[in-house]
């Protein structure tokens, strides 16, 4: 399969997740500014929904890097992690719209963790066609267990939590190494 148009075609996905997000955002009811901090919560979980995004999309582009041959396994893990992301925004927009509920941000932030898993075996897809560097379960099981403190914590504050997605993905954006979630 060739690399570039399997690249090129998971890239388009990942813009069009990200466009769906945005158009999901409530615009104010006027044309003052103090109309946008009406909808705050829903400013709030479209960034930490960007933020993910924009982070997984760059793993998976480093993941990539090291690739030189798409074969069918390869091609269907891709497709389960496309499949994955594209319940983003229909996940966000919930959580928008009950923001004082903690069950939409339990379910997204499992969403985050099936996203995690099908990237381990997109991973591992890889791995038996290509020379692939180590990939430590130790990142991806740290990964699994921020999000399950994030979990408990949404039950808490979920505000806190929703920022605590946002910094966790962003550090990880700032210092993350190659090949990590």
């Amino acid at each position: 399969m060739n690399k570039a148009r399997f690249e090129a075609f998971t890239d388009a996905i990942v813009a069009i997740v990200v466009t769906i997000l945005v158009l999901e955002l409530p615009k104010p009811e006027s044309y003052r500014l103090d109309a946008l901090l009406v909808n705050w919560e829903s400013y709030l979980v479209y960034m930490g929904s960007f933020v993910v995004l924009v982070g997984v999309w760059f793993q998976h582009h480093n993941l990539f890097h090291y690739a030189e041959t798409i074969n069918r396994k390869v091609f269907w893990a891709n497709a389960l992690w496309l499949l994955i992301q594209s319940f983003l925004p229909y996940i966000s927009s919930w959580m928008a719209d009950y923001p004082g509920h903690s069950t939409p941000v339990i379910v997204f932030l499992a969403l985050n963790m099936l996203w995690a898993l099908s990237y381990r075996l997109m991973y591992y897809a890889l791995c038996e066609e290509n020379d692939m560097p180590a990939y430590p379960w130790s990142r991806t099981l740290s990964y699994l267990a921020v999000l399950l403190v994030l979990i408990l914590l949404a039950l808490w504050h979920i505000p806190l939590a929703l920022v605590g997605l946002i910094l966790f993905n962003v550090i990880g954006l700032i210092i993350g190494r190659d090949l990590e979630i």
